[in-house]
């Protein structure tokens, strides 16, 4: 087995039960692997998880720039975009989605000495995301900003909600928020 699909497993993994609760061990047993062979391609879990989380924060990002990218309404995007990664955090196949939440709520050490946000270019790219879509919709630059970052931040949270807490109160907060959401970025 090599590096790539080391990894894929890792990732799966890191996704389920989060850093703190996955050892090289759980990862060899579950690649069908001996840990040594895992040692061959990298010299920890840090380093592992670090491959992971690179790979994986690029993937995410260049979700996020794509969906943006679309021409919608801002509101109707927003929509679009709670109800995709709403599919992508509950599904069991889809673990990118479901890590980068975890990375952002669950510090792991590994990456906080980079950064104590831990997926900074993740938050970055959400946001950067949401500003282009505001001003493609003619809102501007400095309300554009401001909105980009109260809804991102929105969503953030909103999506540990999911992950951390369940299905009924994720929805219970959106559908609570929508007529707030859809006010802010309609007016």
């Amino acid at each position: 087995m090599g590096a790539n699909e080391i990894q894929a497993q890792a990732q799966i993994l890191f996704a389920k039960y989060g850093y703190e609760n996955t050892s090289l061990s759980f990862i060899a047993e579950e690649s069908g692997v001996k840990k040594q062979t895992i040692y061959s391609h990298f010299k920890s879990k840090e380093d592992l998880f670090r491959a992971v989380a690179e790979s994986v924060s690029a993937q995410e990002c260049l979700y996020l720039s794509r969906f943006f990218a679309r021409d919608e309404p801002p509101f109707s995007l927003l929509q679009s975009f709670v109800l995709a990664m709403q599919k992508r955090l509950t599904d069991a196949e889809d673990t990118s989605a479901r890590l980068i939440i975890r990375m952002i709520f669950e510090p792991s050490g590994v990456l906080a000495e980079q950064s104590p946000s831990q997926c900074p270019e993740y938050l970055h790219q959400l946001e950067h995301s949401l500003v282009s879509a505001l001003i493609r919709q003619g809102i501007q630059p400095p309300r554009a900003r401001n909105l980009a970052a109260l809804t991102g931040t929105f969503l953030i949270g909103l999506f540990g909600i999911l992950v951390f807490v369940g299905q009924k109160p994720f929805e219970n907060k959106y559908l609570a928020s929508l007529p707030v959401l859809e006010q802010l970025l309609k007016g």
